[in-house]
């Protein structure tokens, strides 16, 4: 029932030109009916939001019932992954040894079930998790049945996170929002 973003509506706008484009060079279509027309949407977003460690522990001791929720989150959180990469991680991705993890692909897709490279080089290298983080994954992965171990860590979708975000966000009394974002003002 809600409208979408305009840069939602711009993307959408994008998308579209581009697709009249590669049929005007490659199809043989006389001219882009996209080309005569005012851009919609907005170029830039929302500002984005960063939670302060206070708020997100606040907010993790409320998930914590659930653990792949918390343990999401907190992967999140920490390690300042997208949420596509989070979803895409496969328990071979995180190396507990060296505090770090690789996500080299992204989730795409109402389910979540296809996957594309990452979006920058920062991700094909890595990213560094607290030891702590490592130390706590470390049971988790290790409950994980040998038969999944091939297959995401966590199999669930982006609504769902958004879902548990909103339940961790009312029982500790802070704001969802689609633009606050989960990594720490020092993660990338």
């Amino acid at each position: 029932g809600k409208p979408y973003s305009g840069t939602y509506l711009r993307t959408i706008n994008n998308q579209l030109s581009a697709i009249f484009n590669h049929a005007v060079k490659y199809y043989g279509l006389g001219k882009s009916p996209a080309t005569p027309t005012i851009k919609i949407g907005e170029r830039k977003g929302a500002e984005m939001r960063f939670w302060t460690k206070e708020q997100y522990l606040a907010f993790s001791e409320e998930v914590m019932d659930k653990p792949a929720s918390f343990y999401a989150f907190e992967i999140l959180y920490w390690c300042g992954l997208r949420v596509g990469e989070l979803l895409a991680l496969e328990p071979n991705d995180i190396d507990l040894g060296k505090c770090s993890s690789t996500s080299p692909r992204a989730t795409s897709g109402f389910g979540g079930g296809t996957s594309s490279p990452p979006q920058d080089a920062q991700i094909e290298e890595g990213c560094v998790m607290p030891e702590f983080l490592a130390d706590e994954l470390a049971d988790f992965l290790g409950s994980i049945p040998e038969e999944r171990r091939a297959c995401r860590i966590f199999c669930f979708t982006k609504s769902y996170l958004h879902h548990e975000m909103k339940r961790g966000c009312a029982a500790c009394g802070l704001e969802p929002s689609g633009s606050t974002t989960f990594a720490t003002a020092t993660s990338r």
